[in-house]
């Protein structure tokens, strides 16, 4: 997405995610804030493939302001690029199948004229790229300000062509059915002017064991839920002698039921009077059973798309895991559902508790056996889902059973939830069905919502990491006032000396030596925020030559020494065999090493070790650096995190040491832009560290 501005602040552009309407103009551009907008924006690249994969885009309409929202994949089905499309109501309408135009205009705005709370409506719209036409399924929600009145709208597009189309297919062939089965062995029959049974073939008696030409009332086959409308039917056909067509169910000589057309059409004499009726009656038990199922599924699907919003909605796990398991017993008429969120192998966490819809809350591990590793883990590690009956359930071999004292279940119905590189991230359970056992439809229905699942996730975790990085934004603005702050007590104090003092006295000079000092820490200080703005924004320029790494290594690590000396800390350096050449900027590339050299000083106590090395790996022909200390070392919790400026800013010991934290984050920046990576490890705290960066080896040719 982009954004766009308007006097009153800040608004969304068509075509930018929720995830991007997050800094305004003056925001401070750091590298951390891009890091998390960065991943933001892939998550939001996952959010827009599904809804590319699902045919479902979303929007929001702005009644105040008439300004209209679309995700991208709504730009598809309407066949628009963001360019060609006014962003207002009006233009939406344009979109909208001219025949359809006026009752989509009249539904929605009497949802708004009504004051319901949705607004809901299937319709044809036509692609101004190439004219095809297309069906959507439209719905939406209102939401109202203070007073009442409703301001937005905020719903759902979901492209049903294909199934449309389908559908039409599938009348199609009904017909065709039809009028080719009135020449085929079917159920005929034929009566009298006033509708009396006058004879029945031999496939109508085998079908319903009743006596050919007429014996017997036919009525007594018929279901008798189908009989009452059915004579309605007949006796209106006889009154005015239109053809006859009704469907109903006819019983078999076992006993069964099955679907069939009815159809009769009169036999007139040359005066126009009817004289007999002839008809047949053709078995449409599959193509009922068809439309049923597509009812059903239009139902689900309905369903899915409304609680789809509600979990989307949700802006804390909690309330996501909650929304989630409410929705799979809306889905599948469970009793009882949970969606758990796993983190790794062998665990079930959803904050220390398993959040249970229809239920009562109960713990981790009182649901399923957890430490045991019961079906639950099976549904987790493994990418299918399970669907199992009650007997199945309890002959699965790996149900370990229910603690003492659990609720009693009956069936399972179980997906995971999608993660990434094919992993599951959680799972959804379903159980304790209200009516019969679990379906297909169910499973099917299941399986996408854990696909709204995972996108959910995704967006709640993106926001997490997002006012973290916000936090550690905040944090590092604090630290960099102090540190920007301290240099000023000194000059002033020298100030007021040197005007008191006899010029050229030991007083104005130790004076004038203390601002020279304090005036170039804050110009280090300004010049590592301006490189890591600069890196950030790709404003370096490097001066590339051919450089000898193990000499200028050398050169750094002497120019550094002192550091060490003055800190009681032995500096070794190990050099490789033979010169390693590579491509880069001799001042850059003394800069990562200085700042890697500056940090294992910083972070090393007095008796302790550094060690410099440089390898070649011939393998991948690259450079290897190596700098190894046996200082404070790093938390796995902060091992991730080193290379972040933010990150860094909230340690105790680097705060205590000065400076602004960034001499990593700026090694990291130049590095990359020397087409090479860098990386750090560390056994835990107090066991030292160790930062390796390596750099592309110039071509002998070279």
């Amino acid at each position: 997405m982009q954004y766009q501005h308007d006097h009153d602040g800040i608004a969304p552009r068509p075509g930018t995610s929720p995830q991007q309407q997050i800094a305004g103009p003056d925001s401070p551009d750091l590298c951390e804030l891009k890091n998390a907008q960065d991943a933001l924006r892939d998550s939001d690249a996952q959010f827009k493939k599904a809804q590319e994969i699902a045919h479902l885009g979303s929007w929001e309409l702005d009644l105040v302001r008439d300004r209209l929202t679309w995700s991208d994949e709504v730009y598809r089905i309407f066949g628009l690029q963001p360019q060609e499309f006014g962003a207002t109501y009006e233009a939406f309408l344009e979109a909208v199948h001219p025949e359809d135009r006026a009752r989509v205009d009249a539904a929605y705005s009497g949802s708004l004229h009504e004051g319901r709370d949705s607004y809901e409506i299937e319709h044809r719209v036509v692609r101004r790229s190439n004219g095809e036409v297309r069906v959507v399924h439209e719905k939406c929600e209102h939401f109202r300000d203070g007073t009442g009145r409703i301001v937005r709208s905020v719903g759902m597009v979901h492209d049903i062509t294909e199934r449309a189309l389908a559908e039409q297919a599938l009348r199609e062939s009904e017909e065709r059915f039809r009028s080719l089965a009135e020449g085929l062995p079917q159920l005929i029959y034929a009566t009298d002017a006033q509708g009396r049974p006058v004879y029945h073939n031999a496939r109508w008696s085998e079908y319903t064991g009743q006596p050919p030409a007429g014996r017997g009332h036919y009525l007594c086959s018929i279901h008798p839920d189908d009989v009452q409308h059915l004579r309605v039917c007949w006796n209106e056909a006889l009154r005015t002698g239109a053809a006859f067509r009704h469907e109903h169910r006819i019983r078999s000589r076992s006993g069964a039921y099955r679907w069939f057309l009815s159809r009769a059409w009169p036999l007139r004499n040359a005066a126009g009077d009817v004289t007999r009726w002839f008809g047949t009656a053709t078995d449409i038990d599959e193509l009922k059973q068809t439309e049923q199922a597509l009812e059903r599924s239009r139902l689900g699907l309905s369903r899915l798309a409304g609680v789809s919003l509600a979990v989307m909605r949700e802006t804390d796990l909690d309330g996501m895991l909650k929304a989630v398991s409410e929705a799979a017993l809306a889905l599948t008429g469970a009793r009882i559902a949970i969606c758990g969120h796993g983190y790794g192998s062998g665990s079930f966490v959803v904050n220390g508790a398993a959040r249970v819809a229809g239920g009562p809350d109960c713990p981790a591990g009182s649901m399923f056996l957890l430490d045991k590793g019961g079906v639950h883990m099976a549904l987790v590690e493994g990418a299918a889902g399970l669907r199992l009956s009650d007997e199945q359930l309890r002959a699965h071999p790996q149900w370990w059973g229910l603690p003492e004292g659990h609720v009693p279940i009956r069936g399972l119905l179980g997906v995971p939830i999608p993660g990434h590189n094919g992993q599951s991230s959680g799972m959804i359970l379903a159980t304790d069905k209200e009516h019969g056992e679990f379906t297909a439809e169910d499973e099917s229905l299941l399986r996408q919502l854990a696909t709204v699942a995972s996108l959910a996730l995704q967006h709640v975790q993106a926001r997490i990491s997002l006012e973290e990085a916000d936090r550690r934004k905040n944090e590092f603005l604090s630290m960099l006032s102090h540190e920007l702050r301290n240099p000023l007590a000194p000059i002033r104090n020298s100030l007021f000396i040197l005007e008191r003092a006899a010029p050229g006295s030991d007083q104005a000079l130790r004076a004038r030596k203390v601002i020279d000092r304090q005036t170039a820490h804050l110009t280090l200080l300004v010049d590592e925020l301006l490189d890591v703005t600069r890196i950030s924004r790709g404003m370096v320029n490097l001066q590339r030559e051919s450089l000898d790494l193990g000499e200028l290594l050398r050169v750094t690590l002497e120019d550094h020494r002192f550091l060490f000396e003055s800190s009681a800390v032995e500096l070794s350096l190990t050099l490789a065999d033979a010169p390693l050449r590579i491509n880069g900027d001799r001042t850059r590339v003394a800069q990562v090493i200085g700042n890697l050299l500056q940090n294992a000083a910083k972070f090393t106590p007095a008796g302790g070790r550094v060690a410099a090395s440089l390898e070649a790996d011939t393998r991948l022909r690259q450079a290897v650096l190596r700098v190894c200390d046996t200082g404070v070392g790093i938390g796995a919790d902060m091992l991730p995190l080193v290379f972040e400026p933010f990150a860094q800013a909230d340690t105790t010991l680097d705060r205590q040491q000065g400076g602004l934290g960034l001499g990593l984050a700026l090694v990291k920046g130049l590095v990359e832009m020397h087409e090479g990576t860098v990386s750090a490890a560390s056994p835990g705290l107090g066991e030292g560290a160790e930062f390796v960066v390596r750099l592309p080896l110039q071509p002998a040719a070279q």
